[in-house]
């Protein structure tokens, strides 16, 4: 996708081990691309550990509530952007409160490549 001139790529690897993603990881040539933004799904602390290769972290709500506030801590101050899914009014607003560099809204049209618990509007 980054030779093909996409500049921000989020790797979502769901239900994959921590040794798969890591395996993952390094099969991007990141040091081969300039100017060309990762983004992690989910894995935080392996965000947290890679951070010279990747731009930053995307978490869902779901994350988020499985977080701590020093896990919290550790992300915001790893000096990875931070993006942040939101499906209403009250988790948009618990978004904002933590100044994430992006926050995706959604879902806005169905889909069958994830289960959803939110209705598409």
């Amino acid at each position: 996708l980054f030779d093909a001139g996409v500049n921000d790529v989020q790797l979502r690897l769901k239900d994959f081990s921590e040794t798969e993603v890591r395996a993952e990881l390094h099969k991007i040539p990141m040091h081969n691309i300039k100017n060309k933004r990762l983004w992690l799904n989910d894995y935080w602390q392996i965000a947290v550990e890679s951070h010279k290769d990747l731009y930053g972290i995307h978490l869902g709500q779901e994350d988020l509530d499985s977080l701590g506030h020093q896990d919290l801590a550790t992300i915001l101050k790893s000096g990875l952007r931070l993006g942040l899914s939101t499906h209403s009014p009250a988790e948009l607003a618990r978004a904002l409160s933590l100044r994430p560099s992006y926050i995706a809204i959604g879902p806005i049209f169905g889909t069958t490549s994830k289960d959803i618990a939110f209705k598409a509007r």
